[in-house]
């Protein structure tokens, strides 16, 4: 992955108004599967025949938010640390760090959480339980081990332009990894619905602010 260019093509999304216009919903990811193919902002615009301006909005997000997040991925994957997930439509595992499996989810700092970043930072395991409580309770709604990057920018209604800095987010994850001990994550314990099988959780906040 050319991760220079990529930047630069995700740089350039971030000129104009990130509008989704609607919820996201199967039949529109339908519509917009194109994304995945599109590694630049023009294969991108090459797919939008015949579609609505609400439609563009969606496929511009969603182009946005998938590279960026494989972008992220790519970069624990250039770490020895790490062995991505040979299964690449595996639902729980994107890659494990010492042998440690994690999923991996990006995330800019939730308006509906109830504190500050201060807070947040101070109290890791109050975020990450949130996040576990109100994202992803589809297809990637579990709780197994998580690793949340989380985008914040000093100009609260921008925290989605973050996600385009892919130098500063390898500089964090590099820190990230280096630093890595997993006897540190914060954790917690779940009780499985069927079995009533208790097993513990690792996760843990690589932030990312401008």
């Amino acid at each position: 992955m050319d991760l220079k260019s990529l930047e630069e093509e995700l740089v350039e999304r971030t000129t104009f108004p990130y509008i989704w216009g609607r919820l996201q919903d199967d039949n529109a990811d339908k519509k917009t599967n194109f994304i995945y193919n599109a590694k630049t902002l023009n294969e991108l615009i090459f797919n939008f025949d015949d579609l609505s301006d609400e439609l563009i909005n969606y496929a511009y997000n969603r182009w946005f938010n998938f590279w960026s997040a494989q972008a992220s991925e790519y970069m624990f994957s250039l770490n020895e640390k790490v062995i991505p997930e040979k299964n690449k439509k595996h639902k729980l595992i994107d890659f494990r760090i010492e042998g440690t499996p994690f999923d991996l989810k990006g995330t800019v700092f939730p308006k509906a959480y109830p504190y500050s970043i201060e807070y947040a930072k101070s109290n890791p395991l109050d975020l990450i339980l949130w996040l576990y409580t109100n994202q992803s309770k589809e297809g990637r709604g579990h709780y197994g081990n998580r690793l949340f990057i989380v985008f914040y920018n000093s100009n609260l209604n921008e925290h989605w332009k973050v996600k385009s800095n892919l130098t500063l987010i390898n500089e964090k994850i590099d820190i990230y990894l280096n630093n890595y001990n997993l006897d540190n994550l914060p954790e917690f314990i779940v009780r499985g619905k069927l079995s009533k099988k208790e097993s513990l959780v690792k996760s843990d906040i690589i932030w990312i602010e401008i």
